[in-house]
């Protein structure tokens, strides 16, 4: 892909965004979630779920709703933590 293409497909990817008021929101809510409380995984991971969002013209446009920042979404366990579980390790499913 040459240049100029490329430099084509980005102007594409921007106006079907919102252009430069919708990069504007999106950079106000980094600075939000960058501020905000909790790990910089859990931040990251808020960060590009807001990149990632629908473009302006399929989400709705400028009115559109942030997602919750990560001091807002429910707490997920520590993989490495110990496990508060009673059951022995490998027991069945209890079927009641």
């Amino acid at each position: 892909m040459g240049l100029r293409n490329l430099t084509d497909k980005a102007k594409q990817v921007f106006e079907e965004r919102g252009g430069s008021e919708r990069a504007k929101q999106d950079g106000d809510a980094l600075k939000r979630i960058a501020k905000g409380e909790g790990s910089l995984s859990d931040k990251a991971k808020a960060g590009m779920e807001r990149l990632r969002g629908e473009p302006a013209s399929a989400a709705g446009g400028p009115g559109e709703t942030d997602p919750a920042s990560p001091a807002q979404t429910e707490p997920r366990p520590d993989p490495g933590a110990p496990s508060t579980s009673t059951k022995p390790p490998g027991a069945p499913p209890s079927r009641s």
